[in-house]
């Protein structure tokens, strides 16, 4: 049986060199045992048989010196004979108890062979972190078997007790920064080489855990041993990582800037992705003069930027509403013709955020038109990017352009993601939909919703339509009731004081909206409390309560403002109260 188990267990490893699992030196253990057994003549029960019988059924909870006294009382002659059978045995019937096993039997003389020590901990190491990834090891008790393994690299040469690369290469993955670097100082101490294939690997871990002294450290000592190529894109990547994870750690002793200065010298290529990243970490640093600085460098060098470039410059540009910077990022986007529906819709999203700011003061006619003018803007940068079929189905009459696309364009375009439909939806909810026209509008969209459209469907799991229809029915009194029966048509049934609109879809059905959150509710609560119906709000706030949504610091804050506005003192009094209570106060 054991034989068996032996031979399904090789296989080649992934890391380091091609050697086999549980190797060749196994079966002169197993050659050994024959002769002996031959030559015993059918001897039985013996009292050493009887030892190894112990040892193999050793209790799991009995302490790891007791079990190394029992290791002891075995001749010394046989415990190097018999140990790979015994651990065998106990790695094919209980290999959780195997490590307990290794390290009382090393704790005595003699030591078992280096190569099954080796091999005894290649499977150990991947019964734990590999096999069993269904159900993940715990950080306790990779402790544990950190701490195990390395106390016996620490305790042992490597002639005596040596790790695999790949043990090492899984070890390093489940580590954090100090099980890494710790790792990796009780390698160096020993002497023990590590190949350039991991050795990169730990460059990567090390960066990736904030550790960024260390992995620097590290890259460097590659340098120079000359053992990596920094023009191989598998070492670009990994400087890359090294660039961008520089920001988890600002105590470190090596800056981003004198990282990228050391990567140049080693022989990075200076590209777009480095670029990026600089700029990247200049925003999450909220240096945006200098990530801005680098995007003027970008284009005065005649780089491509990437989709992602134009994706995070857009995105400050967006948090700024700077109208300057969005221009420049458009004029760029449109000279490289990047087909990217993420920087697309980016951009649509910036062209509304601009338009609030800048129409915040616009009223009356002055205030439609603006919004016009932005609706048709959009629809027409939408159109460049991304099929109109979509939206047509859902309201032709706002979506549906007289122009004619040529056929190579019509076939570049994209079809929108539902975050793209999304945004488009609430953008004619804000800027195209006449007031008294929004509950037809509504249940036109819910028709294509309980009819299964397959891109709708997909929109009515984002909050931000729903809640931009109840922003926009609560700004007048006579739609403001309508809002109610969106609620009740995203809570899926009839609830007190809630009614979802009647339909022929079962209820299970209706369920398909999303469930409003904190923001869903504050927006009714504003609306209602704006058109003078604080009995009205304060139903919500119960409601939304009895069903597990906390009122947030703008749910009080609309309530208490509401009622200052009513001249209600007790009211705003006794709304600023309950915010104290849930620890909201101002």
């Amino acid at each position: 049986m054991l034989n068996d188990f032996l031979k399904a267990n090789r296989k080649d490893k992934d890391i380091q060199e091609s050697r086999q699992y549980l190797g060749r030196h196994w079966e002169v253990f197993f050659e050994e045992r024959r002769n002996e057994n031959q030559g015993r003549q059918g001897s039985n029960g013996s009292k050493r048989s009887r030892q190894m019988e112990s040892i193999a059924n050793f209790d799991p909870s009995v302490d790891v010196y007791d079990l190394q006294l029992e290791w002891k009382n075995i001749p010394r002659k046989y415990r190097r004979n018999y140990w790979p059978g015994l651990m065998l045995d106990i790695l094919c019937k209980r290999p959780d108890d195997a490590l307990k096993f290794l390290v009382a039997t090393t704790l005595a003389d003699p030591l078992p062979n280096r190569a099954c020590i080796e091999d005894s901990l290649d499977y150990i190491v991947e019964y734990h972190l590999y096999r069993q990834s269904r159900s993940p090891i715990t950080s306790k008790n990779f402790a544990v078997l950190f701490e195990a393994i390395n106390n016996l690299l620490t305790k042992f040469i490597p002639s005596k007790v040596r790790i695999s690369s790949y043990a090492i290469y899984h070890i390093c993955k489940h580590a954090d920064r100090i099980q890494a670097e710790t790792l990796l100082e009780t390698l160096s101490r020993r002497g023990q080489e590590v190949n350039p294939n991991l050795r990169l690997h730990f460059v990567d871990f090390l960066a990736r855990r904030g550790a960024t002294d260390s992995a620097v450290t590290l890259l460097g000592s590659m340098h120079r041993d000359k053992v990596v190529d920094f023009t191989e894109p598998r070492v670009t990547s990994i400087c890359a990582t090294l660039l961008r994870c520089s920001q988890q750690n600002p105590d470190a002793i090596h800056s981003e800037s004198h990282i990228y200065s050391l990567l140049l010298e080693w022989g990075i290529r200076p590209s777009i992705i480095f670029y990026t990243i600089l700029a990247h970490n200049a925003f999450e640093s909220w240096d945006h003069e200098t990530a801005w600085k680098i995007y003027d460098m970008i284009i005065e060098n005649d780089i491509e930027p990437s989709d992602h470039t134009y994706s995070i410059f857009l995105h400050n540009a967006k948090l700024r509403k700077d109208q300057e910077a969005l221009e420049n990022i458009l004029n760029g986007v449109k000279a490289n013709n990047i087909r990217n529906e993420y920087v697309a819709t980016d951009l649509l999203h910036a062209m509304l955020l601009l338009h609030e700011n800048q129409a915040r003061n616009l009223r009356g006619d002055e205030a439609r038109a603006s919004s016009e003018s932005l609706f048709q803007r959009m629809v027409l940068l939408y159109s460049t990017y991304f099929e109109l079929s979509p939206l047509e189905d859902l309201a032709p009459e706002y979506f549906t352009l007289d122009r004619k696309l040529s056929p190579e364009a019509e076939g570049r375009r994209m079809h929108p993601d539902c975050a793209t439909l999304s945004l488009m939806v609430s953008t004619v909810i804000r800027c195209r939909v006449e007031q008294s026209e929004l509950p037809l509008f509504y249940n036109r969209f819910k028709g294509l919703v309980d009819a299964g459209h397959p891109d709708f469907v997909n929109v009515a799991t984002e909050v931000n339509v729903f809640n931009a229809f109840i922003k926009a029915l609560g700004k007048d009194r006579d739609t403001l009731p309508f809002s109610t029966q969106i609620l009740g048509d995203m809570l899926g049934a009839e609830a007190s004081g809630v009614k979802a609109q009647s339909t022929d879809i079962e209820s299970n059905d209706r369920k398909r909206m999303v469930s409003p959150t904190v923001q869903t509710w504050s927006i009714l609560v504003h609306a209602f409390m704006t058109q003078g119906q604080p009995r009205a709000a304060e139903k919500l706030v119960a409601m939304m309560r009895r069903r597990g949504v906390d009122p947030n610091k703008i749910t009080w804050n609309t309530l208490i403002t509401g009622y200052l506005q009513m001249q209600n003192m007790a009211g705003a009094m006794h709304s600023d109260d309950r915010a104290e209570e849930g620890g909201l106060g101002n």
